[in-house]
């Protein structure tokens, strides 16, 4: 079972995820820190913290059999940096400011009239519902080969639609 574990990198410790206002409008600083509690030393490859949105899809797949109802969780958008490069790890604290990334949606096109309804009357049928933005922000240890360490706390942000 310790090979096991040793070849995947489980049982490491634990990364908690603090930050000083899970509240932030676009374009704002998130300001946290992430702690680590190793139970060992750890080799990896980088420590990032990322500001990630996601949007739930729910659609229609069209199959051989039918056409069952599919949902997915999409990223929308992620802003990621690195606060440490291809170190020796051990229990501590890193200070992070990252900022929260603006969403560009596509603009839709100016369509003639008679296909701009086709349009409408197809995209009705097809287009998946799209949920609104859900923010995190992500703490991650990556490692080679082995599973990361990472930590994910939601946040809510003004401005993002």
């Amino acid at each position: 079972m310790e090979a096991l574990r040793d070849t995947f990198g489980l049982g490491i410790g634990k990364m908690r995820l603090h930050l000083v206002s899970r509240e932030a409008p676009v374009g704002e600083l998130v300001r946290g820190r992430i702690e680590l509690d190793l139970d060992r030393v750890v080799e990896a490859d980088r420590l990032t913290v990322a500001v990630i949105a996601m949007q739930r899809v729910v659609g229609v797949d069209f199959v051989r059999r039918g056409a069952p109802l599919s949902t997915r969780k999409l990223p929308v958008v992620k802003r990621e940096i690195e606060l440490e490069a291809d170190a020796i790890y051990r229990s501590g604290g890193y200070d992070f400011a990252i900022e929260v990334p603006v969403v560009n949606w596509g603009k839709p096109m100016g369509l003639p009239e008679g296909l701009a309804e086709v349009v409408g009357i197809v995209s009705a049928i097809t287009t998946p519902v799209r949920f609104p933005l859900e923010w995190f922000v992500e703490g991650r240890l990556h490692r080679t080969w082995k599973i990361d360490l990472k930590e994910r706390v939601g946040i809510t942000v003004e401005g993002a639609d």
